[in-house]
């Protein structure tokens, strides 16, 4: 990734614990679309009247990152990538579970449409 070096010198000056940033910080990237979007979800499916939704999308999410930590980094011997591979874990199942559990109800004020193609006929 573009920038990973100088993103991780700014977090730390040891040469020892920038490698085991960058590596972290590389897996991380790749989680970056799923923490902004289960995130940005978890605010809105609170306010939309369904905080108890929200609570329990993000304990699980935090239930699932736990129980790979301790997977991944005492069985699996994966130290510091074995952590961040459970953190995308953990956020990948928070998005799916606000993709089923919200935006397939009908219960829901926050709609997807494509009016917006009508609007502008050229995109």
């Amino acid at each position: 990734m573009a920038f990973t070096r100088q993103c991780c010198q700014l977090l730390t000056t040891n040469a020892e614990l920038l490698t085991l940033t960058q590596k972290y910080f590389s897996i991380m990237m790749y989680n970056a679309p799923f923490m902004i979007v289960t995130f940005s979800m978890l605010h809105i499916v609170g306010v939309d009247g369904n905080p108890r939704l929200a609570s329990v999308v993000s304990i699980t999410m935090n239930i699932v990152n736990i129980i790979f930590d301790f997977v991944f980094i005492k069985y699996c011997n994966m130290g510091l990538e074995g952590a961040a591979f459970a953190t995308v874990l953990g956020y990948i199942v928070g998005f799916c579970e606000f993709l089923f559990l919200y935006l397939f109800t009908k219960k829901r004020t926050l709609r997807f449409t494509t009016d917006f193609i009508k609007v502008f006929p050229q995109i």
